[in-house]
């Protein structure tokens, strides 16, 4: 076995990482560098590549690194591209089994374990790109071999031994890194940037709860044309635990970047950008680092008085079956504009943002940017149903709009309750519902003032201040507290008005925290327009 692992191409100690030495408790591996470049040439009009890896282990804790069973890391390998403002996806490979480790020092000064089944701490373990590359891997797939992510649970990092298609290996694409060949042609797109990126998935990582570092990238170019393919070589160094949409803001300090962790990590990019005729460029690109639950639908709220124009979306095809490629359709109804994939009672493998892919979504209107929330839904049935991100979005002339604000503490889901809005604020549409999640399935409230405060209360924050006025009593379903606002009720009538002003807040129910056995949200600032 040993004459076998050492064909991993051994790379030479280097400079030693920061983190060498304050390691984290349990296995922590990361890409400590993405080494080399595997061209395969072109089926048609799709091109195949490969990126080698070199893994580090940066926590106090061995990692199990076993051949012939699911107690091993997978490898996936993606490529982007910087281009006009946009940070696009334009390929995805199937997963690279691991099967051994060795025991350099990359990253730090290698604590040999002295056993090829584990990665020793602060050690490195390379896999060159014909290794990432090797479709069948060796003896029928026992070891190594590409396998589909499709199988493989990114939160957990657990997937089924054997794996579908273990052994098996077709045309030169085949389970490779798989990119048009024309969208990394520097003709046509000269001022384009490239990025390669490598992330790994471990069961023991992810139970030690180290799983959000796990993705490097580094730049690419394209130098050449050959085999009918553009040959790539590296251009910049790697940037080590960082997903490659930080490469957008890197390049584009405009950019606003915001991260939602719940069953796993999640990061929506967005930016706007000023057309000069008094219309802004919206951009989104919302990606799935390791959320098993995945994400079905995106809602970007929408000012009255304004129509969007130019929507586009963009999303990658991962060639695996059995998931869908069929693009997402967009809908603008009162209060936002949102896309969507099929449901998942609908379709269980309708295209939804799986693990490790970014979608991007843009528009054009005449609503300059302001700071609010943009919401998407989980595709997966689980707890919650709305996760909340910071972003840029369209403002409104009037100043009518809803923005998040104040403290929030985590309650018994696991998670902190974000308090969002469905619907217009508009007075005359009478439309306005609010949302609070995840929160568990208990009574709740939902009640308004005048002003805003931050001050401990129960479990969290009181957010809301002055004469207050509560709405009717809630019940928690599927991990939401929700209430329709009816303006013409007792609690609103007469008070909630055009071009009024109010605070918002849910309270809840959480006795499993065994705290205080009430919780809140955080509050919601809404200007009512006419």
């Amino acid at each position: 076995m040993n004459a076998l692992l050492l064909l991993a191409l051994a790379l030479p100690t280097t400079t030693q990482d920061p983190s060498c030495g304050n390691w984290s408790a349990g296995p922590d591996v990361i890409v400590g560098n993405l080494t080399d470049i595997g061209h395969y040439g072109a089926v048609g009009a799709v091109s195949a590549y490969s990126i080698g890896t070199d893994a580090c282990n940066f926590g106090d804790t061995p990692l199990v690194w076993q051949e012939g069973n699911n107690q091993h890391p997978v490898i996936a390998q993606h490529m982007y591209r910087y281009e006009g403002g946009r940070f696009e996806q334009l390929g995805i490979s199937w997963l690279k089994h691991g099967f051994g480790a060795l025991a350099n020092s990359t990253c730090c000064t290698c604590q040999n374990p002295n056993d090829l089944q584990l990665l020793g701490v602060g050690c490195s373990d390379p896999y060159d790109a014909s290794l990432n590359g090797d479709q069948d891997g060796w003896f029928g797939g026992y070891w190594g071999g590409l396998g589909p992510r499709s199988e493989v649970d990114p939160t957990t990092g657990d997937f089924p031994w054997p794996y579908t298609t273990m052994g098996q290996s077709g045309d030169n694409i085949y389970k490779r890194l798989q990119v048009q060949t024309a969208e990394m042609d520097p003709n046509t797109h000269p001022n384009a940037r490239y990025f390669a990126e490598a992330h790994y998935v471990s069961p023991h990582d992810c139970a030690a709860g180290n799983q959000h570092n796990n993705a490097s990238h580094r730049q690419v170019t394209p130098v050449t044309f050959a085999n009918d393919q553009w040959v790539l070589s590296f251009s910049s160094d790697t940037t080590r635990m960082r997903s490659a949409i930080y490469a957008w803001q890197e390049f584009d300090p405009g950019v606003t970047l915001s991260v939602v962790d719940d069953d796993g990590r999640m990061v929506l990019g967005s930016n706007a950008t000023d057309n000069g005729d008094g219309t802004w460029s919206y951009e989104y690109a919302l990606y799935n680092m390791n959320s098993d639950r995945s994400i079905g639908a995106i809602f970007i709220p929408f000012p009255d008085g304004t129509t969007p124009t130019a929507l586009g979306f963009h999303d990658v095809e991962h060639r695996e079956d059995p998931w869908s490629v069929d693009d997402w359709t967009p809908t603008i109804s009162a209060g936002d504009i949102n896309w969507s994939t099929d449901s998942y009672s609908v379709n269980p493998d309708a295209n939804a943002i799986r693990w490790g892919t970014l979608y991007n979504f843009r528009f054009t209107c005449d609503a300059a940017p302001t700071n609010g929330p943009v919401y998407a839904n989980p595709f997966k049935p689980g707890i919650g149903i709305v996760w909340t991100f910071d972003a840029q979005v369209p403002g409104s002339a009037s100043g009518c709009d809803a923005q998040s604000y104040c403290a929030v503490n985590t309650n018994s889901t696991g998670s902190a309750a974000a308090l969002t809005n469905i619907g217009s604020t508009s007075f005359s549409a009478n439309d306005l519902k609010l949302i609070a999640g995840p929160v568990p399935d208990q009574p709740g409230i939902f009640y308004f003032g005048p002003d805003q405060t931050e001050i401990p209360f129960g479990d969290g924050y009181r957010c809301v201040g002055g004469l207050v006025r509560r709405l009717p009593v809630s019940f928690a379903n599927g991990g939401n507290l929700s209430y329709d606002v009816d303006y013409n009720a007792n609690y609103a009538a007469g008070v909630i008005t055009a071009g009024s002003s109010w605070n918002f807040q849910a309270w809840f129910r959480d006795p499993a925290a065994n705290g205080a056995t009430f919780n809140l949200s955080d509050g919601l600032h809404v200007t009512f327009c006419p």
